[in-house]
């Protein structure tokens, strides 16, 4: 998912990242919550499992592990954009 912000804590005490918006939700809500006739495609299943490979493919060549992968993790930001989320679980593999 786009960063697009890092806000401080107030007394520094963490911080707070901010992510471009999710308009569609997650994998897990289009799947399971949606009406029949919003019902994904067995193409665009494929088109979301592909880019969610390539996600997965980036954080392998960084040494970096998901540890999480679900349908909540994956997020859909339009109608043809899957985006992989749920980065608490990160790990290093190094």
């Amino acid at each position: 998912m786009l960063l697009l912000a890092v806000c401080t804590i107030q007394r520094g005490e963490g911080i707070q990242l901010v992510f471009e918006p999710v308009f569609n939700g997650s994998l897990h809500s289009r799947l399971h919550h949606r009406h029949a006739e919003s019902q994904l495609h067995l193409s665009k299943r494929l088109s979301i499992l592909q880019q969610v490979c390539g996600a997965l493919i980036f954080l392998h060549s960084k040494n970096v592990l998901h540890c999480s992968i679900t349908s909540h993790a994956v997020h859909l930001t339009s109608k043809s954009v899957a985006k992989l989320g749920s980065f608490e679980t990160l790990s290093s593999s190094s």
